[in-house]
């Protein structure tokens, strides 16, 4: 199960990242592909789904399930289970509220995936042959031993709800668009480095008063009105213009906005204000507090 936000996958797949064909592994898709299965809704329309190795499912049967209700939350927790003979869908607002099963019921009518033989890895955002197509933001999961209980999956649904996940303040705490920042590490042990660039690598540096200038330089964004959700934030480089901040192939990279779909898509961080004492922006690599030299 996971708490995401846009279109993502995450999977237990098939051993040393080869496509073994039918069977071979159970994953959460959430999208708005149509080409293997849909749900209901109207217009734009996102689903949860489950990629068991060619083919997306969200019942018994392949294609259109009117049971899978199109989904609009701006959080969304999802949960696929299976045991032999029987598999489950299902979600929720991850901001409030509890679950709504979209199906439980026997595996798959189509040939070939009772029983499932899944082997045993875990990957995010990718498909079983190593397509690297899928975008979004996936915030935390859960891995259960055997078939969890509806209990237990309310449960963990209660803590995602307890963190409560939400689009940051744009303005709160000096934290505001033109502003130029530093952001620091708040792992122990690792706090005097600081998020900088090198090339088109982003890392991180130790960084202090005493550092050169260009070091200071390359650790410091200024802060942008966000590209893809204008609630949130963009980072452009200080000494960089027109370069920005963004996550793209699992890592930080700085990159210019070149008006390509990538590009449109530039990382939008949310920032946010817990509570006077507890000032935030998340990543999706982490979580460090903004500072200023």
């Amino acid at each position: 199960m996971s708490a995401v936000e846009l279109p993502v996958e995450t999977l237990l797949r098939e051993y040393k990242q080869h496509r073994h064909g039918k069977w071979s592994h159970g994953s959460h898709y959430f999208g708005n592909s149509n080409y293997w299965g849909s749900g209901s809704g109207s217009g734009p329309s996102r689903w949860l789904m489950a990629d068991l190795e060619n083919g997306l499912f969200s019942g018994r049967g392949a294609k259109y399930n009117g049971g899978d209700p199109s989904i609009s939350y701006r959080f969304f927790t999802a949960i696929v289970k299976g045991q032999p003979g029987r598999w489950a869908l299902r979600g929720g607002d991850g901001v409030s509220g509890g679950h709504t099963t979209y199906y439980n019921g026997p595996r798959p009518s189509a040939s070939g995936y009772n029983p499932m033989k899944k082997e045993g890895s875990n990957i995010l955002g990718i498909g079983g042959d190593n397509s690297v197509s899928a975008q979004g933001t996936f915030y935390e999961g859960v891995m259960t031993s055997g078939y969890p209980s509806d209990a237990t999956e309310n449960a963990v649904q209660a803590d995602v709800v307890a963190a409560e996940y939400a689009v940051g303040q744009t303005t709160s705490a000096g934290f505001s668009v033109g502003n130029v920042r530093s952001f620091c590490v708040t792992t122990s042990g690792y706090d005097a480095r600081y998020h900088a660039y090198s090339g088109s690598t982003v890392n991180t540096q130790v960084v202090s008063g005493s550092s050169s200038t260009s070091l200071k330089k390359a650790a410091s964004w200024t802060v942008r009105t966000g590209f893809a959700n204008s609630a949130c934030f963009s980072f452009e480089s200080r000494d960089t213009s027109g370069s920005y901040l963004r996550h793209y192939d699992f890592v930080l990279q700085l990159a210019a906005n070149d008006q390509s779909k990538h590009s449109r898509r530039i990382r939008p961080f949310v920032h946010r204000l817990v509570s006077p004492a507890k000032e935030r922006v998340q990543f999706g690599l982490g979580t460090i507090r903004p500072v200023d030299y």
